[in-house]
């Protein structure tokens, strides 16, 4: 963990958390990643399942298997060889050299044109609305809904890719299935939030 951390060297598993992450080698299993600001090299590689999220989010490189990204802005370059899936509240700016060779499934906001250069998605596209968050957060006491419980999971996450072995792969992949059912759930919570708002403003 730090202020600005970059990676250059082989890694296992790598699991990080720092205001900026920059990559630029192998990591020969999982990479988990965790910033305000994440780059990824042209020389960076991922041979396991990756997972990314901050506000911004540049990808480059090649990815082996599936990989998941979660910000408000994202850049994807590079090469996939499974799954992508994005979610951003603010912009997506897809490469025309970029090739992902599974599906593509695209979380925005309906607003938000994202342009799909021909021939970067070998698999499916499928898109899904979210509302952008400024705003609109549900709150709890003045604070916000979940955030808490958002940061226990993310912490379990840090936990588990630090840990060695196999048997520990099930408890990663709930600890990542928990995070996407939080957001969803926030989700549900701003969609009605916004709608009671909305009925207060009618009356």
């Amino acid at each position: 963990d730090g202020d600005e951390v970059d990676f250059s060297g082989g890694f296992e598993d790598l699991h990080a958390a720092a205001n900026t992450i920059t990559m630029n080698d192998t990591v020969r299993g999982d990479a988990l990643v965790l910033a305000q600001t994440i780059i990824l090299a042209p020389s960076a590689r991922v041979n396991g399942s990756a997972y990314l999220a901050g506000s911004s989010i540049i990808a480059d490189g090649t990815f082996e298997k599936g990989a998941t990204f979660n910000a408000g802005t994202i850049a994807l370059k590079g090469t996939y060889g499974g799954d992508v899936t994005l979610r951003a509240e603010e912009s997506v700016d897809i490469g025309t050299d970029t090739v992902i060779r599974g599906n593509l499934q695209l979380s925005v906001p309906d607003d938000l044109s994202v342009v799909i250069p021909e021939g970067v998605v070998r698999g499916k596209v499928e898109r899904k609305p979210i509302l952008r968050p400024e705003g609109r957060r549900a709150q709890l006491g003045g604070f916000p809904l979940l955030s808490f419980l958002t940061k226990l999971i993310l912490g379990g996450l840090l936990a588990a890719w630090g840990a060695d072995g196999l048997l520990l792969r099930p408890l990663r992949q709930r600890l990542m299935a928990l995070h996407r059912e939080v957001r969803d759930t926030e989700q549900r919570l701003i969609d009605a939030t916004v709608a009671s708002a909305q009925v207060e403003t009618v009356d």
